[in-house]
């Protein structure tokens, strides 16, 4: 994925609005989600998000990237977001109060963005979604998938325990597998 938003960003750079418009598809739910999680108002989350996509569009040719462009962009939505908590709180509901230092601080740091942040931030949402198609499996086939990848049985120990043929289990498998590729990618 990297090297694919990287080769986007070369496009954008050209001014490939199509380049641009690939990497908001591809980004923007990460993105939302990540802001979501800090701001806790969709349509918010959802202005910060955009809001970032648009510095990048009208800055493409004065960025300097100093990790990917994916770090880039979840470190611009970290501080419009930070940026939006703190004027909400500071002169919609405490008028004349601004925050101290030390919990500016510690508000700026809760999601502090790098690399590994958005690896693990991105797994965890691909284990979301995963769990989420799991649920959504037939019975049946829920139940060999589940104790043939989370309680790791061989496909003689998933037949002998649900009574079932071991041609059984590898077809139940296959399937869950199938199904859950579509509902996931």
């Amino acid at each position: 994925m990297n090297k694919s938003i990287e080769y986007l960003w070369e496009g954008i750079q050209r001014g490939d609005e199509r380049a641009f418009d690939s990497l908001f598809r591809e980004l923007f739910p990460f993105l939302l989600n990540f802001a979501h999680r800090i701001l806790k108002n969709m349509p918010e989350a959802e202005e910060t998000v955009q809001d970032a996509f648009i510095n990048l569009w009208q800055r493409k040719d004065t960025i300097f990237l100093k990790d990917s462009l994916k770090s880039y962009l979840y470190q611009t939505v970290h501080n419009l977001a930070i940026n939006k908590l703190e004027h909400t709180r500071t002169h919609k509901y405490q008028p004349n109060r601004v925050m101290n230092a030390e919990q500016w601080k510690c508000l700026h740091n809760l999601y502090s963005v790098n690399d590994t942040f958005i690896n693990r931030f991105e797994a965890l949402e691909t284990e979301a979604l995963i769990l989420k198609a799991i649920e959504k499996l037939p019975d049946k086939c829920r139940k060999v998938f589940l104790l043939s990848r989370y309680e790791n049985l061989t496909y003689e120990e998933i037949s002998d325990k649900l009574t079932i043929s071991q041609n059984t289990v590898r077809v139940q498998i296959f399937r869950a597998l199938e199904i859950l590729r579509k509902l996931v990618m």
